[in-house]
């Protein structure tokens, strides 16, 4: 499994607004929890309700500015928010791979 490659076409498919691909990556009963706003998303329809709003909704670009293998199925990702409300948020994901799927994420602002 390569997660950097997993990872780079997750953020393509979240910056094309492509669900389609964009859930290719997740497990089907991930979990999304978002501490910033105090929300945690279950599943694929859950996560797709905190895409569209948070994502497409406010037309957020993602930046990935590096990533940490905190071992061989979690990785922490400092990453560059920039959308039609904000300009330029620095922010985290935490996420947790199994099967090539993420099956976990954690992310907030800094």
């Amino acid at each position: 499994m390569d997660i950097k490659k997993i990872i780079e076409h997750w953020f393509k498919a979240s910056n094309a607004f492509d669900t389609e691909e964009y859930f290719k990556i997740y497990d089907a009963d991930a979990v999304l929890e978002d501490t910033t706003i105090g929300e945690t998303y279950h599943g694929h329809h859950g996560i797709r309700n905190y895409f569209e709003e948070f994502f497409i909704g406010y037309n957020t670009k993602t930046e990935i500015i590096d990533i940490t293998f905190m071992n061989d199925k979690e990785v922490y990702i400092n990453a560059i928010f920039d959308g039609n409300s904000f300009s330029k948020l620095k922010g985290v994901f935490e996420l947790t791979f199994s099967n090539a799927k993420i099956i976990k994420v954690k992310c907030y602002l800094k």
